[in-house]
């Protein structure tokens, strides 16, 4: 699981998908503080030369319109864009274009670009709204990695075809 870091009151964890029990996703719990959110450390930066769109799911138990911002850290400066999300259940494929980023504190445009490895997640950022929602599918376009621990036997190393029939 990833190891999402809390600050501001909100809370973290790993549940079960209410729309599909074989799944699981984040859930975030605001406790209404202004700039209250959780951010992960990557293993692997978010390269924004390669892509600049992140995307991913949303989900609410109400219609209130919800500004969530995702910003980048760890980076040549920190980035960031807010979408608005005003549907009850999952909003699939919510799209933050880095190309029409702000610097993060700011409204100052720019067109980010560069690694970063740290994403941060807010929910009503800059405002005193309490609530619990859920977050999946975090896609920066790039392949995954292969962890050791699940290896892709690929390359042939040895092989013998025995042509006497036998021990």
């Amino acid at each position: 699981a990833d190891n999402f870091v809390n600050f501001g009151g909100t809370s973290f964890s790993i549940v079960t998908d209410p729309t599909d029990l074989g799944n699981d996703v984040g859930r975030i719990v605001n406790t209404g503080g202004e700039w209250e959110g959780s951010y992960l450390n990557l293993s692997r930066s978010i390269d924004l030369d390669f892509q600049k769109t992140i995307s991913l799911s949303f989900y609410s138990y109400n219609s209130v319109n919800h500004n969530i911002v995702l910003k980048l850290e760890n980076g040549t400066y920190a980035v960031e864009v807010t979408k608005n999300v005003s549907s009850i259940g999952w909003t699939n494929t919510v799209t933050f274009d880095f190309a029409n980023a702000v610097l993060s504190g700011s409204a100052t445009p720019v067109n980010a670009s560069g690694t970063y490895s740290r994403i941060t997640v807010f929910v009503d950022g800059g405002n005193t709204t309490s609530g619990t929602y859920l977050i999946d599918n975090i896609d920066d376009g790039s392949t995954p990695i292969v962890s050791p621990r699940d290896p892709v036997y690929d390359y042939l190393v040895w092989s013998d075809e025995f042509d006497v029939d036998g021990a």
